[in-house]
């Protein structure tokens, strides 16, 4: 890993009574692909609105790019590319023409300008219906649009905001496939918020998991679900009975205990010295036990709980 790209300490925002950004800090390393994960409300486009100098913080500090999001704003756009949950387009004009509009929009010399645009939409697979006019486009298409537009000027960061929201599941595979191959092949540094964790695990390398405006945990999906994870007994019977539940849920070192259709899964201290336990109390209390396993919880679980 290279140095810090983007640095946030201490950021709070609030709206009125309502605390959106509680204090939260993390940074993105050169060449990481960081998500910010979770439910909506959670702050993720509120954090990624002040990375991007939209928003000013109420206090703590951000800096994106070795620049202060507050006091050098213009040189943090310099060199960010943003996505946001639902990019504008013009519909009526071309996808040439439009990147065209954004390219002076953004101040690229027209000497450099068309081969900057026909590149980009060769990339992202769109030099076909360049001359098409946008209001044709699939949502995928445009999403993918949108991607070539914020890399117009070469920045060296993304800030992509739900990226995937809105769009096909085939769509969504194709953009994320693009977001990994622009990581692996441009060095593109990005930060994507989303609150779908199968579009976290297939393209971050960390996450930040966020819930009220806080993180609440961070890490790579290994370490979280390492860090989290709670270990079980999990038991297959002829039938759940509630005698059975009430007798292992009395027992010491249970932690809890969930009902999920014949499957008994129990949360325990020390699964090894405890498991037979468990099992030798359901059969004791009249529950016929067909299968015995050990249960961990999946990165699903762990992030549950983290914003429940």
């Amino acid at each position: 890993m290279g140095p810090s790209l983007i640095e946030a300490i201490d950021l709070k925002k609030s709206f009125g009574e309502t605390k959106a950004v509680a204090g939260i800090g993390f940074r993105v390393e050169e060449g990481e692909v960081f998500g910010l994960l979770g439910p909506n409300g959670a702050g993720k486009t509120t954090t990624v609105r002040m990375l991007a100098g939209l928003l000013s913080p109420d206090s703590g500090r951000a800096r994106v790019a070795g620049y202060d999001v507050v006091e050098e704003p213009v040189e943090v756009r310099q060199r960010i590319g943003l996505l946001p949950e639902s990019p504008a387009h013009y519909l009526r004009l071309t996808a040439l023409d439009n990147m065209r509009f954004f390219a002076g929009a953004y101040g690229l010399e027209a000497h450099e300008r068309e081969e900057r645009i026909l590149e980009l939409l060769e990339f992202f697979g769109l030099a076909d219906v360049a001359e098409k006019n946008v209001a044709e486009f699939s949502g995928g298409m445009r999403q993918r649009l949108a991607l070539a537009r914020a890399l117009l000027h070469s920045p060296r960061i993304l800030l992509l905001d739900q990226p995937t929201s809105g769009i096909d599941p085939r769509a969504a595979l194709e953009f994320r496939e693009l977001v990994l191959r622009l990581a692996r092949e441009e060095e593109v540094t990005a930060l994507i918020c989303t609150h779908n964790l199968d579009e976290a695990q297939r393209l971050c390398d960390r996450m930040g998991v966020m819930n009220r405006g806080e993180v609440v945990g961070m890490g790579t999906a290994e370490e979280l679900t390492k860090k989290f994870t709670r270990a079980g007994v999990r038991l297959r019977l002829r039938r759940v009975g509630e005698e059975v539940v009430e007798a292992i849920s009395q027992l010491p070192f249970t932690k809890e205990v969930s009902v999920e259709g014949r499957f008994l899964l129990v949360e325990v201290q020390n699964y090894e010295e405890n498991a037979p336990e468990v099992v030798r109390t359901a059969m004791e209390a009249g529950g016929e036990v067909l299968e015995v396993a050990e249960a961990w919880s999946s990165l699903w679980d762990v992030y549950l709980e983290l914003v429940r």
